[in-house]
């Protein structure tokens, strides 16, 4: 038996394939991905090992102690003038909170993992020599992944390897893990 739709007829049978979706690419295939084309992860920071605030760094906005002004990125901290008010000052002052938050492994390595964390305590993983397939992580961060929901003919998406992830998983780790250059399976 088939059902009449104004654009097409179907069969009236459950999905053709058993695999689950992996949802809405709310950013229509234009954000929150790098270069190559794998989609960045979203990880909740409880999901991560207990060192890797520890790790965590700040960047931080510089301001003039005179007038205030935000001090631009291009002009020198060493400065002696500032560039809104040309006093003359030889501190700056630094915002109170980061402007953002990130983790940085292996700092010159080429297989650098880099991850960047939002006011939520969610990490976004945007560099990795990892990979796994996951659900999309829309419409909150629409083109990411999440992580915690792999899926396993979801996009894409870069992951943080074994070191990265909590002790609570008890070496089995929430999703399976893939090198970016040989496709190999590393764990599952």
């Amino acid at each position: 038996m088939t059902t009449k739709n104004r654009r097409t007829e179907r069969p009236e049978t459950d999905c053709p394939t058993k695999e689950p979706s992996p949802g809405i690419d709310y950013s229509g295939g234009f954000a929150n991905r790098d270069k190559e084309g794998f989609h960045y992860g979203v990880i909740k920071c409880y999901n991560l090992a207990s060192w890797i605030w520890d790790e965590v760094q700040g960047e931080y906005d510089i301001y003039c102690p005179q007038c205030g002004e935000l001090v631009d990125e291009s002009q020198p901290v060493d400065c002696e003038k500032c560039s809104h008010c040309g006093s003359s000052h030889p501190d700056y002052q630094f915002s109170d909170e980061p402007r953002i938050q990130y983790i940085q492994d292996k700092e010159d390595a080429p297989e650098e993992t880099y991850a960047v964390v939002d006011s939520d305590g969610d990490f976004f993983v945007m560099k990795s020599p990892y990979y796994t397939r996951s659900m999309y992580c829309s419409p909150c961060a629409p083109g990411a992944g999440d992580l915690m929901n792999p899926c396993p003919n979801g996009p894409r998406t870069l992951c943080l390897g074994p070191e990265w992830l909590a002790e609570h998983f008890e070496g089995r780790l929430p999703y399976p893990i893939y090198r970016k250059d040989t496709n190999e399976l590393v764990q599952a």
